[in-house]
């Protein structure tokens, strides 16, 4: 009786499609950012639930006459407060509500308006058409660094305009933010004082520099000017 003989499994040959580390890498990267925009959406829902639920407590508390059932729904509503905050904390380290769906330059449109109509500063957005074919993590990064600077033209710059650019190149992509108020100081813009960390220059350097870009704030003859590139395969 002739014994079988088991062949050996067929090794890949040079020709053959190996999966590469970048291409794993990039799996992994889009497999996780898949997954924190459907936790984002079921903390968007959850938070929409809490705040119809605060509603109807509310509406309830006008309504009651025993002062346990006041007390009973206070304490409901803080209850749906509290889980709001935690989700809200959660939410901003997994994506912006604004970015799900939109992508970065309508989030960037919308914030610019709204931005001008809550301050009544002078408030300018420009970007060109077309997609911008960014890595999600890198639109995180770029909303985050508008959202931040916008904030400390609003708090300290005593701006009349400003002016919000984004810019892009071959292989990436740049946000300005100018201003044109008193100007930065030297000191707090280089990040030799621990002030830096009250301006949140400090988060936007690190947001920045973890996607391998670069971050800039300076001085001008006109106010202040916010810089952050960043590669579009960030």
């Amino acid at each position: 009786m002739e014994s079988a003989i088991t062949s050996p499994p067929d090794r890949p040959t040079s020709d053959s499609p190996l999966p590469t580390d970048a291409f794993l890498h990039e799996a992994l990267l889009l497999a996780e950012q898949e997954e924190r925009r459907r936790i984002a959406c079921e903390l968007h829902d959850d938070m929409a639930q809490q705040l119809v639920a605060i509603q109807f407590s509310l509406l309830a508390l006008g309504q009651v006459e025993r002062p346990h059932e006041a007390e009973a729904l206070c304490r409901s509503i803080a209850e749906s407060v509290a889980s709001i905050r935690v989700q809200m904390q959660t939410l901003d380290q997994v994506v912006p509500p604004e970015l799900l769906g939109a992508g970065l330059r309508t989030a960037l449109a919308i914030f610019a308006e709204g931005f001008e109509r809550r301050t009544g500063l002078s408030t300018r957005f420009r970007a060109p058409h077309g997609p911008l074919e960014l890595a999600p993590a890198a639109e995180v990064a770029l909303y985050r660094v508008a959202q931040e600077a916008l904030a400390n033209v609003a708090r300290h710059a005593r701006a009349r305009r400003v002016d919000v650019d984004l810019v892009v190149q071959a292989d990436r992509l740049i946000l300005t933010i100018n201003d044109d108020g008193i100007g930065i100081c030297p000191v707090l813009a280089a990040g030799k004082t621990v002030r830096n960390r009250g301006v949140g220059l400090a988060s936007m350097r690190e947001r920045v520099a973890q996607l391998g870009g670069t971050f800039a704030i300076a001085r001008t003859s006109r106010g202040t000017m916010v810089s952050a590139e960043l590669p579009r395969a960030a």
